[in-house]
């Protein structure tokens, strides 16, 4: 890879009187790499992605009393990253005379394929801001030493992914890919309606309270509370389609949310943990804790849900006439291959405890036995919404396309344009993330 980095970091500080400081931060991260591989196995398709992040932070702290503090603190990033190609091939252009989109792929069976074949979509852009306001209050009253505070934060998260906007082409063989003879396209028509633009938007609340509370000169317990909810995210252009059953829908809805119901409301967090100092000679202690973790679900991972469904529209044609894309009927590709189900109503969480006991063996030296565990809840796995029909043959797995108007088991084994051949013919595979594994 060739890679190359700058950074620009200044802070300034004032002290404004004995009781009130401030301070300003400002950092910018920028970066230029080109990745040889990215693009595929052949180095064909080299990729060239451009960052440039930027990080503004400003804090003023006040002192109430010897032992009350308040710190107000209001911040500003942004994420970006641009990805391009960085040459294109006249023999991938499958769009002449058009404004320039990705170069196609070729996929054969048994074979390489050439192309970006499934890497980042060409050009494509990732763009996030994040407003961020908080207030920190640290108070000790006699032997609590407490901690409390809330922060918003207005998180603005932007894509422009063009996905599979150059095409894909299938070849059953070589000798087929040599014919021209292609068993299918599939791809994003260049007829002005497609929108690949995605603009979330939702608020991130964050509110807490910890204490720490010496009972005695030989026992310190701590014990606190989180809660992190956030607002069910939305398109700042109403751009976001799911399906919303399954086993009955024909295509993908317009939905307002990204999940039907918003599952962040129970986000909260307790913890407790205690330190014994067992024969109050500070050698020998037992300490332990235990606290719930949940894993806010962001716009990384929800986002994939809804970058490659309508207003962007992938279809495709079966059989096809290579090299000319879309000559004939097309049907819509109504397949998601990551995600999470719009259906999902629970935030993963992780438990974690500890126990473990120190002793001072000698001057410099202490030994440590503990136990350290940890168990996830509610976990996301991928998992297929819409699987071809199975039946047990002889003690085997046997997978039936039903490729039948009713949808029975017994058709052909290669279904007509446009039937999946799964529970749901009208729907392709919608492998996505559902609630319910732990670990």
């Amino acid at each position: 890879n060739i890679a190359k980095e700058n950074y620009v970091l200044g802070r300034t500080d004032w002290a404004i009187s004995d009781k009130d400081s401030f301070f300003a931060r400002y950092f910018t991260d920028m970066q230029n790499a080109t990745y040889p591989f990215s693009g595929g196995a052949t180095g064909t398709e080299p990729e060239k992605d451009i960052g440039d992040n930027q990080f503004a932070t400003t804090e003023e702290k006040h002192i109430f009393s010897p032992t009350m503090v308040n710190t107000a603190r209001v911040s500003f990033s942004r994420a970006k990253v641009v990805a391009s190609e960085v040459q294109k091939s006249a023999a991938l252009d499958f769009f002449p005379g058009l404004p320039p989109v990705a170069d196609g792929s070729i996929t054969i069976t048994g074979l390489t394929g050439l192309g970006p074949n499934g890497a980042s979509p060409f050009p494509q852009l990732q763009l996030q801001n994040r407003y961020s306001e908080g207030d920190d209050v640290a108070w000790t009253k006699g032997s609590h030493s407490m901690r409390f505070g809330a922060s918003v934060e207005r998180v603005q998260s932007s894509t422009y992914w063009p996905a599979n906007s150059g095409t894909t082409w299938a070849f059953t063989s070589l000798t087929s890919f040599l014919a021209g003879s292609a068993l299918s396209v599939t791809g994003a028509q260049d007829n002005g309606t497609n929108y690949p633009i995605r603009d979330f938007r939702e608020l991130d609340f964050v509110f807490y309270a910890h204490d720490d509370w010496k009972v005695s000169p030989k026992l310190t317990v701590n014990f606190g509370l989180r809660y992190e909810p956030t607002t069910n995210p939305s398109e700042a252009h109403n751009n976001l389609y799911a399906v919303t059953n399954f086993a009955t829908a024909t295509g993908f809805t317009n939905v307002p949310n990204v999940l039907e119901a918003n599952p962040s409301n129970k986000n909260f967090d307790p913890r407790v943990g205690f330190a014994y100092d067992l024969f109050a000679d500070h050698k020998t202690s037992i300490r332990g804790g235990f606290g719930i973790f949940h894993d806010v679900v962001f716009a990384g991972e929800y986002a994939i849900s809804y970058i490659n469904s309508p207003p962007w529209n992938i279809v495709a044609q079966t059989p096809a006439t290579f090299p000319t894309p879309f000559t004939g009927p097309v049907v819509p590709n109504q397949t998601i291959g990551n995600g999470y189900d719009w259906k999902a109503d629970k935030t993963p969480y992780l438990m974690e405890y500890n126990l473990n006991i120190q002793h001072e063996i000698m001057a410099g030296t202490v030994l440590t036995v503990g136990y350290v565990g940890s168990h996830g809840v509610n976990n996301f796995t991928e998992q297929e919404q819409n699987p071809v029909p199975v039946n047990i043959v002889n003690g085997a797995y046997v997978f039936s396309p039903t490729c039948g108007a009713n949808n029975t088991i017994g058709g052909p084994t290669t279904c007509a344009s446009g039937v999946s051949g799964r529970l749901n013919p009208v729907l392709g595979s919608f492998t996505i993330g559902e609630n319910g594994s732990s670990s």
